[in-house]
């Protein structure tokens, strides 16, 4: 048995436990709840490379349903991928969005 082997038996058995531990919480169920406790939604800033072949389309439904919800959004997209590169181009944007928001 490699390390990998084990490592991987570990990982699924602790992601396992923490599911069944914790409520299952999903994007609709947050909206949900703000909207059955009067809040406003949170403002949400998000940005994804357009060859992001691990969650572009994540990214592009839960902007959907952001915007569906009403909530304020700043979405930035352009060509990357999911690496250091393109995120560097966007921090100064998440930082300054922080500032204005926290």
């Amino acid at each position: 048995m490699t390390y990998q082997d084990v490592y991987a038996v570990v990982s699924i058995t602790e992601a396992t436990a923490v599911r069944r531990a914790l409520p299952t919480v999903t994007a609709q169920s947050g909206i949900e709840r703000c909207r059955a406790e009067s809040r406003e939604l949170p403002a949400f800033w998000m940005c994804c490379g357009q060859q992001d072949s691990l969650v572009s389309a994540a990214c592009i439904r839960f902007r959907k349903m952001l915007l569906s919800a009403g909530a304020a959004l700043t979405w930035e997209d352009g060509p990357g991928e999911h690496d250091l590169v393109y995120w560097d181009q966007h921090l100064e944007s998440a930082f300054r969005f922080l500032a204005d928001h926290v």
